[in-house]
């Protein structure tokens, strides 16, 4: 309290707020939000820009929160907004246990492992295996750990809500070390809960596919609905993960002639796979192959996060 300033009411014609001099019109302090002060606690690289060629390249270091190595991304118009990491997890290693009161989904790289998950408050732990290119969310609060069962390093893509979480509470233990279970999204029958689902449905509001699962075992190759929005042969769907609300996402395949037709076709001279785990249109990774997509020459998937 010693360091707060006073209020000094202008005299005469003078306006408040904070003045250049005399003469100057007013200005606005841009004051740093707790989530980018939260960033740089982490002491973690953070990479800014519109999109990554591939993120995978990303410089990484040590991270003492989370285990392993990792790395931020803040591309174009997602700051406090969305949060994006790459983790790396040490071969035949494992991150730390972890919780927090924030969604989060994850898309596998490299590496093959599994991740279980479990309840604070008892309970068996529950676990999923995945390989490249799976897709999984992280149920609100439950708590989960990453294991690579590979010799070498694996590599998975984050987004998550943590940017609006820690600007609203701004106190670190109820965000990462809170008891408390949501039980309508983390519970129920936990040894069907990462069972990939197989039912299509509408979407509530746009009538598009949408798939509520849990798991997508490979992104890549996952079969997906016709929808057409975006050219004839178009195809696309909406996960619905863990029930999330504020993470939501589609996977999409495009026809090489749409490709071709669309404002950002000089970008993709050839199939490739494409992960975006962003806002709007802004390209989150793009990550290259090194084998071609097995029976589906002409076509562009693409993953969304957000």
């Amino acid at each position: 309290m010693a360091n707060k300033e006073r209020y000094i009411e202008p005299t005469g014609q003078q306006k408040a707020g904070w003045h250049k001099g005399d003469d100057m019109g007013s200005f606005t302090r841009r004051l740093p939000t707790a989530w980018e002060m939260f960033l740089k606690e982490e002491g973690l690289p953070v990479f800014k820009g519109v999109g990554i060629r591939d993120s995978r390249e990303l410089p990484r270091a040590d991270w003492a929160r989370v285990g392993g190595k990792g790395s931020y991304i803040q591309l174009l118009g997602t700051n406090n907004a969305t949060g994006m990491f790459i983790v790396e997890v040490p071969g035949r290693g494992a991150l730390k246990p972890q919780r927090h009161m924030y969604e989060e989904r994850y898309l596998v790289l490299e590496g093959r492992g599994s991740t279980e998950v479990w309840r604070t408050n008892g309970g068996a732990k529950s676990t999923f295996e995945w390989q490249p290119w799976s897709c999984f969310s992280i149920p609100l609060n439950a708590n989960f750990q990453i294991i690579n069962a590979s010799s070498g390093p694996a590599i998975l893509l984050g987004v998550n809500t943590a940017p609006r979480a820690i600007n609203v509470y701004q106190h670190p233990r109820f965000i990462f070390a809170n008891d408390f279970e949501f039980e309508n999204r983390f519970g129920g029958d936990l040894e069907e809960y990462w069972k990939p689902g197989e039912e299509f449905e509408p979407q509530p509001v746009r009538g598009r596919a949408m798939i509520s699962t849990n798991l997508i075992p490979d992104a890549s190759m996952t079969y997906l609905p016709l929808d057409n929005n975006r050219g004839p042969g178009h195809r696309w769907v909406a996960p619905n993960m863990a029930g999330n609300t504020e993470i939501q996402g589609w996977i999409a395949e495009y026809p090489q002639r749409a490709l071709r037709q669309s404002p950002c076709s000089r970008c993709w001279r050839r199939p490739r796979l494409h992960a975006r785990q962003g806002l709007l249109n802004h390209l989150a990774a793009r990550h290259r192959r090194s084998n071609a997509l097995g029976g589906r020459q002409g076509r562009l998937r693409q993953a969304a996060g957000v």
